[in-house]
């Protein structure tokens, strides 16, 4: 089964972590430049799993061969959707393709794509999905030349639950406390999309910074309490 790698995320979302059950379109994080120059997603797609998380095409005796690098990895576009942004937004391609020379010798491949829809710092925060229906197997942060990266075990035998959209949609709009997990907070868009608000005061007001809107006294008024 494949596993598909993500890298270089700004920010990864708080229930992303070993263990966690995702399915195609779930938010993973968003586009950052952690371990790297410019904002882009880094995605690869490996046949077997690695033998460590930060495996690359360069190895001790050097770097893989083309005909090894397409042996270990899959051609990533049958699981990218330019029309859906996953895993993220993709149209404007300034970074290396797939089978791309990544040195200058002409020696070693590119395993996968960058991801972007821009130049340079443009893409920083837009929002990355998971690519396929499985298991987060890894997660790690300011991990080297990755920087903060996600491995999903991509799993298609075995049905992962669906989201309850009627029930998420009835109650749109309101804040959950999950006492499970001591307090931590999440919000319902009314998409009926939950979205972690944060287990600390610094957590929740970073997502008030990102979520509200200014408003005058006057318009303010105009609601009941």
């Amino acid at each position: 089964m494949p596993y598909h790698h993500l890298a270089h995320l700004d920010k990864i979302e708080k229930y992303i972590k070993k263990g966690t059950k995702i399915r195609r379109e779930d938010l993973v994080g968003t586009v950052g430049k952690s371990g790297t120059t410019y904002a882009h997603l880094h995605y690869e797609v490996r046949k077997q799993k690695p033998d460590y998380w930060t495996q690359y095409v360069y190895t001790n005796t050097g770097p893989l061969t083309k005909e090894q690098v397409e042996a270990t990895y899959y051609e990533p576009s049958k699981w990218i959707d330019t029309k859906a942004n996953i895993p993220a937004k993709y149209n404007t391609y300034g970074g290396w393709e797939w089978f791309d020379a990544i040195n200058s010798q002409g020696t070693a491949f590119h395993p996968g794509v960058d991801i972007n829809s821009g130049y340079g710092n443009q893409d920083l925060g837009n929002p990355i999905k998971s690519p396929c229906d499985g298991e987060v197997v890894y997660a790690a942060r300011n991990e080297g030349g990755w920087g903060n990266h996600v491995w999903i075990y991509e799993d298609d035998e075995n049905q992962h639950p669906l989201i309850d959209m009627e029930f998420a949609l009835k109650h749109a709009g309101k804040f959950f406390m999950q006492v499970q997990e001591h307090g931590e907070a999440w919000y319902i868009d009314p998409s009926g999309v939950k979205h972690y608000i944060g287990g600390t005061p610094e957590e929740m007001l970073d997502f008030v910074r990102k979520q509200a809107i200014g408003i005058t006294n006057a318009d303010l008024n105009k609601f009941p309490e």
